[in-house]
């Protein structure tokens, strides 16, 4: 579904172009081996990598993410969270410096436009505890979106896993959301005839080629141009599913009834209608569009801007929070696991003090901890290790703790055997410290591996760009490759 007066041209499994009254968004080089349809969708999520081109600016490497929400297929979200709190984290996290009233009635508007009202304060729920139903689960995922206010909202297969009544009330709110000036892109399998019905655009798509992409108005005089003429009082998108698309009767027939020659004829028949497309002059036209793209400005109002580090820490945290206590079957295995553990380890330790000091000396003996080694005689050239080792300050911590001005029968013994141990110059303190520092090194390492490792997993050809790099492309000039001869509307984001 392409709502907004958008075009969507897709042949040979490439995506060429997304055109709206308010942004052109173009695609080349886009071949991959999954489902075109949602090839669409994601390539304008950014997910894809390759061509991509908004108002003449390169958007490639997720740039486009900036002006668009992406809407995907499976619903993702804790099922401890209420409606209301699940659509209020997703607008704190798209929007820097929001007060508690706006973002209120940023939350109300969206509840309100989705209908969500009813079950607002309802959590979200799974497959063992009760919660929304799956229609409503769908209309949180757009409200989510549909609360940052972004200039265009992408959607996989919307009324997927929906009964028809639910998908056809899914479909009738995107569409009032397209009159509210949100450019609306939805990919549908199958629509029924009322869904179909509710578009203004479409693309019609078989074997990854392109049918058929315009008004829903001009579909029927352009197949009947073609050859397949539209039965009068028959449904249209009953006869382009059955009789276009698919193999009639009569082709059934001449097939022999054998499914790999259905196969063979029907893919000649795809083809054929793919190529009487690119032949024709409502093709022409978009190719028009894809040479001669909407030039106008970029405006930086359009982006959608991401909060800090630490505000994304504190909402995280706060989530997680709430998800562990309200989680009752997890706090309940949580509480048996530690009374468990803690009984045992109490009934192994109970009244045996030797016991309770052993398991310092029983841990895997790293050399330059200090255990079983006297760090004081190790040789100047190889001694500096003890001091990058974060076992070392555990065991000069816990001796010291445990040793220092510890007497028997008057007689100091602790400290003597601290001076044995050769434990260096730092005290309590600067062996927690550093122990923190260690601490935050590492975790700072598995953030960075992580980081890299997701960098790894990138599409091939899609390299890094700062958001402040990407946010410069689109707000700057058109590229050198555009050259607009014909005259454009001053229509801008």
């Amino acid at each position: 579904m392409v709502d907004q007066h958008t075009i969507v041209s897709v042949h040979n499994s490439s995506v060429d172009s997304i055109e709206s009254k308010m942004v052109q968004i173009s695609f080349k080089d886009l071949r991959y081996s999954v489902q075109v349809k949602s090839q669409v969708i994601d390539a304008s999520g950014g997910k894809i990598t390759g061509e991509i081109w908004a108002n003449g600016r390169k958007a490639n490497n997720g740039a486009l993410n900036l002006l668009s929400r992406f809407i995907s297929q499976d619903d993702v979200m804790l099922s401890t969270m209420t409606v209301r709190e699940v659509i209020e984290m997703s607008i704190k996290f798209r929007r820097k410096n929001i007060t508690k009233d706006e973002l209120t009635s940023r939350a109300d508007e969206a509840i309100s436009l989705l209908e969500l009202e009813r079950c607002q304060n309802t959590l979200i729920g799974d497959s063992i505890s009760k919660g929304i139903s799956g229609g409503e689960r769908k209309r949180v995922s757009i409200a989510m979106e549909l609360a940052t206010n972004s200039s265009v909202l992408l959607l996989d297969e919307p009324t997927s896993g929906l009964d028809i009544y639910t998908s056809l009330l899914v479909t009738r709110l995107l569409k009032n959301i397209s009159r509210q000036g949100q450019t609306v892109v939805s990919v549908i399998h199958q629509p029924s005839t009322d869904i179909f019905n509710m578009f203004d655009d479409v693309v019609l798509l078989s074997n990854g080629l392109i049918v058929y992409s315009g008004p829903v108005d001009s579909m029927v005089e352009y197949f009947s141009k073609i050859g397949y003429p539209c039965p009068n009082f028959s449904n249209p998108a009953d006869f382009v599913f059955t009789h276009v698309l698919n193999l009639t009767e009569q082709e059934t027939r001449q097939a022999s009834g054998q499914n790999s020659q259905n196969v063979e004829i029907r893919n000649e028949k795809i083809s054929s209608l793919s190529g009487k497309w690119l032949g024709s002059n409502e093709s022409s036209e978009i190719n028009k569009s894809i040479d001669f793209p909407l030039l106008s400005p970029i405006k930086e109002s359009s982006f959608t801007s991401s909060i800090p580090i630490l505000a994304q820490f504190r909402i995280l945290l706060n989530r997680a929070s709430k998800n562990v206590l309200r989680n009752k079957l997890i706090m309940r295995a949580r509480f048996i696991q530690s009374s468990v553990t803690a009984l045992l380890v109490g009934i192994v330790f109970y009244k045996k003090i030797a016991l309770a000091v052993l398991p310092m000396f029983l841990v895997i003996p790293l050399v330059f901890g200090g255990f079983l080694v006297n760090t004081g005689y190790l040789q100047d050239w190889i001694a500096w290790l003890q001091w990058i080792s974060p076992i070392k300050y555990g065991f000069t911590l816990l001796s010291i703790n445990q040793l220092k001005g510890y007497e028997v029968d008057g007689v100091d013994i602790g400290t003597p055997e601290l001076e044995r141990l050769n434990l260096g110059p730092f005290g309590i303190f600067e062996c927690a410290l550093f122990l923190l520092l260690f601490f935050c090194i590492l975790t700072l390492l598995s953030y960075y591996g992580l980081h890299r490792f997701m960098q790894n997993t990138r599409v091939k050809g899609q390299t890094k760009n700062s958001e402040k790099k990407k946010r410069s492309i689109l707000l700057g000039p058109p590229d050198e490759k555009f050259t607009n001869v014909k005259p454009v509307l001053n229509l801008s984001l």
